[in-house]
């Protein structure tokens, strides 16, 4: 059986690593894995250990349909899998990485793996045409039984994520959805003194008139707007890139909370300058700006009015910003081939021979292993499913 597989980034590579057949990887890329190689900051948080329950809470899309290739390849599945080809993995806060701290050190086993199991590889031009033909399919011309895409999502185009997956699916009779930006930074007014300051924080994200995620993380204010770990995961939940705005709570302290600490602090130092108080809660910058905000002077503990400290605890926890999904760029991408036209225990389409695995799907997680672990099982899920084929 001839098999083409488009794309080779994490879903490809793991598929041809584990299907034996005759496989040909095809990849606009000069090298196999150019995305991965960025994951995790460059060391490849490969999957995690979550609970399997709590696993299908971090997916805003395609949970129940990504149950049937966890259940069949799960995240020890996927660990082993590596250490049986000498990858050493280490858990940090419940997430994986090569204890290498290197993307290449799983990049480089994937390869060789493909190799070793007889994969070839085609390089450094991307597939143009895929077109059925009488006896199977046609890619750039070529013959093959089958067809497994896994050409990743889009906005992302320097390692190849163009979208093009998506004309791929529809141009083959594949109902698609989206796609739009998700685990990505937001476009909002910072003002210019708080660019660069970290802080954890609750995240409320409202989209189209409801909330659609309630989180908490760290938050980095950019030149453009809002990034950091919270705020790519909260936009992981907006389906259509439009968000309606952003709340922040800068302190994990009720109001009646941050009263008692201010007024104690009030009785031991009352001549202190209230920015020094603040600074005690939050980034000295950020104090500021919060004081900005709710239009309160600086001024001595003593002389601070019960009005204004109620004005400040407001701003504290609840600081809003207009924003919106940052155009560009994105981790992973929402929306793809719609599942329902997909064989959940196969990744078979409703087209025959003609499989879809990994970011093309419509399935996508929060950050933290979660998607390369989708990637992983909905690979694994089709290999198995073409060999007894």
């Amino acid at each position: 059986m001839k098999i083409a597989v488009v794309g080779a980034g994490a879903s490809g590579l793991f598929f041809a690593a584990n299907c034996k057949n005759d496989i040909t990887v095809f990849d606009s890329n000069k090298q196999p894995g150019k995305k991965l190689l960025l994951t995790g900051g460059g060391r490849c948080n490969f999957t995690n250990n979550c609970d399997k329950n709590q696993f299908f809470e971090h997916l805003p899309r395609g949970d129940r349909f990504a149950r049937s290739a966890l259940s069949l390849f799960s995240q020890n599945d996927v660990v082993d899998w590596f250490a049986t080809r000498g990858v050493e993995s280490k858990c940090e806060d419940g997430r994986f990485f090569p204890k290498s701290d290197r993307a290449e050190t799983i990049v480089n086993c994937l390869v060789e793996a493909c190799k070793n199991n007889g994969a070839k590889f085609v390089l450094g031009k991307p597939v143009q045409k895929i077109e059925k033909s009488a006896s199977g399919f046609l890619v750039d011309g070529r013959p093959f039984d089958v067809v497994v895409l896994a050409t990743g999502g889009k906005f992302f185009d320097q390692t190849g994520s163009t979208g093009k997956g998506f004309d791929f699916s529809k141009r083959l009779g594949l109902e698609t959805f989206g796609p739009y930006a998700a685990l990505c930074p937001v476009v909002a007014n910072v003002p210019a003194n708080l660019q660069g300051v970290s802080v954890f924080a609750g995240v409320t994200l409202q989209s189209a008139g409801k909330t659609v995620c309630k989180t908490q993380g760290n938050v980095l204010f950019a030149h453009f707007g809002l990034t950091g770990p919270a705020i790519l995961n909260a936009t992981a939940w907006v389906g259509d890139n439009k968000i309606d705005w952003i709340r922040l709570s800068f302190v994990s302290k009720t109001q009646e909370e941050i009263c008692q600490f201010v007024e104690l602090q009030k009785s031991k130092h009352p001549k202190q300058n209230l920015k020094t108080t603040l600074a005690q809660l939050v980034p000295a910058k950020l104090g500021e700006f919060v004081l900005e905000n709710a239009g309160v002077q600086n001024c001595k503990l003593c002389d601070l009015k019960k009005q204004d400290l109620i004005k400040i605890c407001s701003r504290l926890l609840n600081t809003e910003f207009d924003a919106k999904t940052k155009d560009g760029q994105s981790m992973v991408t929402c929306g793809g081939v719609c599942t329902k036209e997909i064989n959940p225990k196969t990744m078979q389409s409703k087209i025959e021979n003609l499989y879809v695995i990994g970011e093309l799907l419509d399935v996508h997680g929060e950050t933290g292993g979660f998607n390369l672990q989708i990637a992983w099982s909905t690979a694994y899920a089709a290999a198995k499913a073409l060999e007894r084929k």
